[in-house]
């Protein structure tokens, strides 16, 4: 059972944290150990699980990101993809990663 730290709760996919008027706030909640590593755009798959991935990575941000963090998440995806040149972001780019 999770218990709350510091004001920070991670459950899930979603990290809850407590403001300091007492309202809630979430986002995306990633393990330490996390490496943002993603399909190569090189590799063989099909390029629909390519454009899938971004897609999901998008939308994971869309529903758990409150307004404030989502910036921060889309800009944080759209690092992780452009980083080691994992994805040419101008051809996969979803319309949303405007970060």
């Amino acid at each position: 059972m999770e218990t709350e730290k510091d004001g920070v709760l991670p459950f899930l996919n979603v990290l809850v944290n407590r403001t300091n008027n007492n309202k809630l706030a979430h986002e995306v909640y990633r393990k330490k150990t996390h490496t943002d590593r993603y399909l190569n755009a090189g590799s063989h798959h099909h390029p629909q699980q390519k454009r899938s991935l971004i897609k999901t990575l998008v939308h994971r941000a869309e529903t758990i990101c409150d307004d404030e963090s989502r910036p921060k998440e889309l800009k944080q995806i759209k690092e992780a993809l452009t980083k080691k040149r994992a994805y040419f972001l101008p051809i996969y780019t979803h319309a949303t990663i405007r970060a």
